[in-house]
């Protein structure tokens, strides 16, 4: 059977499964938030930059470019400024970005325009946001020398991710309040279309979510590829905000480009508690995804016992057929799941259905040279079940009185 490789492996890149017979399209891995991150230096002409300063500050460049100074920055950040020379990073954004308030208020005081971005299109204020600096945050937001030159909240760097993106995915509370006090937009998106509520969802920051929500953020605002945060909470098992979240108004059936719905990728990875809190929502059992596969599919296909039954439990069909033809069964005998094999032979599921390839469950198991051991043993368990059931059926049925009329 020619599966495609993107449907059935691209979850290992997430969370590697020994025995995974399936796994969603990959959803693309998100990277949070490191200060002073350099992307591939761009070599900035100086000249290329029209900034007036105040006529009694001619004398001092208000933009700086740290072309020939050497800079010393934290220690902990010292591997990202060690990229050549050149770092095209504005005096105010590096001091900004050390957390130096006593010198971006003396930049600040000389006329330094915080509005100017680096080469990566990052202010100071993207910096001290980051960097959770409520001091220096609020004193860029409210220029207090120069009213005209405070920087805008919702100015987007390179990347297209704004200071509340920044100071939403390292959770700094004070500071996402203080940007959107100050006018910033909840629902901006990066040029992946993550909003700063994705982003916190996917992390579990609970109370970013629930400022963002109270603030308006949109709970199913979808990034470029249709993920909403609800998805994103799902995928990375962040409980809280996926309640948050459904509290909200989040939806629990939107699917990505992918077509995989918040309850596909918590069964695909075992997050039962999402799962049931998916349900309890609202979230339908039997939609199908991309080749036509259930949440039970791709439950049973990575040996997700509990989930198996949370789904059977909600009325998920044991039966169902994706577009290869093959059931929640077959897929569990692949992965060589025993125990979830019992709990959909228990829940009715049939060993007489056959794939498009011909093959039932059973045949799978049975293959020479790729025996299921285990599941074959499940087999015999179930059918020495069946066959005690219904001899005791038969022995009832001889056991009872005669019905007599009158």
């Amino acid at each position: 059977m020619n599966y495609k490789p993107a449907t059935l492996y691209s979850l290992l890149t997430l969370i590697p499964y020994a025995t995974m017979a399936m796994s969603p399209q990959k959803m693309v891995n998100q990277t949070i938030f490191m200060p002073f991150f350099v992307q591939p230096t761009i070599i900035v002409n100086q000249n290329n930059l029209v900034v007036q300063a105040p006529a009694a500050q001619k004398q001092e460049s208000p933009y700086t470019l740290f072309s020939k100074e050497t800079v010393s920055p934290t220690q902990a950040y010292a591997h990202y400024w060690t990229r050549g020379a050149q770092k095209n990073i504005t005096e105010l954004s590096w001091a900004a970005g050390k957390n130096n308030l006593a010198r971006v208020d003396q930049l600040l005081k000389a006329g330094h325009d915080p509005r100017i971005p680096d080469q990566n299109g990052k202010t100071a204020l993207s910096w001290a946001a980051g960097n959770g600096n409520e001091q220096i945050t609020n004193m860029l937001l409210h220029n207090p020398y120069f009213t005209d030159r405070s920087v805008n909240p919702n100015q987007k760097d390179n990347q297209g991710k704004t200071a509340l993106s920044w100071a939403s995915g390292n959770n700094f509370t004070t500071i996402v309040t203080a940007l959107l006090k100050a006018g910033a937009n909840p629902n901006t998106q990066d040029n992946r279309g993550q909003s700063p509520l994705g982003w916190a969802a996917s992390k579990n920051l609970s109370s970013i979510v629930e400022i963002l929500l109270n603030a308006g953020a949109n709970p199913n605002i979808p990034g470029n590829q249709g993920t909403t945060p609800l998805q994103w909470a799902a995928s990375y098992n962040s409980i809280e905000s996926a309640r948050l979240l459904l509290g909200a108004g989040a939806n629990p059936n939107l699917c990505d480009q992918s077509k995989q719905t918040p309850l596909s990728w918590a069964s695909s990875k075992g997050y039962s508690e999402i799962a049931h809190e998916l349900l309890t929502h609202g979230a339908n059992p039997n939609f199908c995804g991309e080749e036509n596969k259930t949440a039970l599919h791709w439950a049973a296909g990575c040996g997700h016992l509990d989930i198996v039954r949370l789904l059977l439990a909600h009325g998920a069909d044991v039966n169902a057929c994706d577009d290869f033809g093959d059931t929640p069964l077959i897929w569990a005998t692949r992965s060589d799941s025993a125990d979830v094999v019992l709990a959909l032979l228990s829940s009715g599921a049939e060993t007489s259905i056959r794939n498009r390839q011909g093959k039932t469950a059973l045949d799978i198991a049975q293959k020479p040279g790729f025996e299921k051991t285990k599941t074959l043993s499940a087999f015999t368990l179930d059918r020495a079940r069946k066959n005690l059931a219904q001899a005791l059926l038969i022995s009832a049925d001889w056991s009872s009185p005669a019905s007599t009329c009158i």
